[in-house]
């Protein structure tokens, strides 16, 4: 089958392109996926840092939370003054 010479350099030209579109392609797809990896990591230590803090406020909500009442009944009388200790 003959091809006329115009087109078959038309086609090689465009066939010559396809190179640098593929390495375009990749380079694009590289640029794409770093920012995706970071946000996966971002999202993965703001999620991890959440749980610390909501750790940290049960643990403060623990330590401020008031003593129960000892019962009356058996609680020590208080101690009298200091040279009873000697």
């Amino acid at each position: 089958m003959l091809v006329p010479r115009e087109a078959w350099q038309k086609a090689l030209e465009q066939l010559g392109h396809l190179r640098p579109l593929a390495e375009q392609l990749t380079d694009a797809s590289a640029r794409a996926a770093k920012p995706e990896t970071t946000e996966g990591f971002l999202r993965e230590q703001n999620r991890e840092l959440r749980t610390r803090i909501e750790q940290a406020r049960t643990t403060i909500a623990a330590l401020q939370a008031p003593a129960a009442p000892a019962s009356s009944a058996g609680a020590n009388p208080p101690p009298g003054p200091w040279w009873h200790f000697w």
